[in-house]
């Protein structure tokens, strides 16, 4: 059985396949951002780190650089970037799949929350 879309279209397998789709994004995103922050968590604690306070969070250059990614402060920030990442993820695949099946109201509401996220991340300092 088949679902109705938008304006009476009948998505059917592409539905199934875009909901698939986010589940899968949704689910490895989760599963890889907290195996990263455990493992920046237990090399911390077992470094004898005891400030567990809050932290500034690395800029991309400097985390994907000269080594950073192995670093305790690094391995934490890398799980918080496939926090932030994941969802962002589900946008993307939500706007070409919108736009694939040429629904043009929600392909730009997709699109305009990505060129939001753009904005803040390329206006922030």
């Amino acid at each position: 059985m088949t679902t109705a879309g938008a304006r009476g279209r009948d998505h059917g397998a592409l539905g199934d396949s875009l909901h698939c789709g986010l589940r899968t994004i949704l689910q490895w995103g989760t599963a890889v951002a907290l195996a990263l922050t455990l493992v920046g968590l237990v090399l911390k604690a077992s470094a004898g780190q005891p400030e567990w306070g809050a932290a500034m969070a690395m800029p991309l250059s400097e985390l994907f650089g000269r080594g950073a990614l192995l670093t305790i402060e690094g391995m934490l920030n890398l799980g918080l970037l496939a926090l932030l990442t994941t969802p962002v993820l589900c946008v993307v695949l939500a706007a070409i799949w919108f736009v694939l099946r040429r629904e043009w109201g929600y392909g730009a509401v997709s699109l305009a929350v990505l060129a939001v996220i753009a904005t803040s991340l390329l206006t922030s300092p």
